[in-house]
């Protein structure tokens, strides 16, 4: 999943112009590049192309079917490694690349779910406050025997 609103980008002055989308004015999310040679965001130039078939820069005509992926390592990589802000937490100097395993493994502050949601428990929350859940939560138990049953229920290899 991405989580392109949950962040914001250290040091955007430094950020070179030649990263940045000239229709949302942000580094390139997902760039794509048009059949004139223009780079775009993909959710920028697509919605872009809702409204007008031509280039937003050149005016070239233009269509959505025309549009290839950037494959250049350089401008991917530099994009990587953008420092960014999480928002929910407020942690500095994440890099872009990282951004999406920090919010769905590590922030404190980025919303979970009960690891017995399986079992119907409907908790949600903070991952900081998992672990006081945990300790109260009702499926608890229910997933210990849970998993214990399907452990002794399921077929060894030497029985099949």
């Amino acid at each position: 999943m991405s989580h392109i609103n949950d962040y914001e980008y250290e040091n955007e002055s430094l950020i070179d112009s030649k990263l940045l989308c000239a229709i949302c004015l942000n580094p390139f999310n997902k760039p794509k590049l048009t059949s004139c040679e223009h780079t775009f965001c993909e959710y920028c130039i697509r919605l872009w192309y809702k409204k007008s078939a031509t280039c937003p820069m050149c005016r070239h005509e233009s269509h959505d079917k025309d549009l290839k992926t950037v494959k250049n390592p350089t401008i991917l990589n530099k994009l990587d490694q953008l420092q960014v802000t999480c928002l929910l937490c407020q942690q500095k100097g994440l890099k872009r690349n990282d951004f999406n395993y920090h919010i769905d493994n590590e922030c404190p502050k980025a919303i979970v779910s009960c690891k017995t949601s399986f079992m119907k428990c409907s908790w949600k929350g903070q991952r900081e406050d998992l672990e006081y859940h945990r300790t109260i939560c009702s499926y608890k138990s229910n997933r210990t025997r849970f998993m214990h049953r399907i452990k002794k229920n399921k077929p060894r290899s030497s029985e099949l």
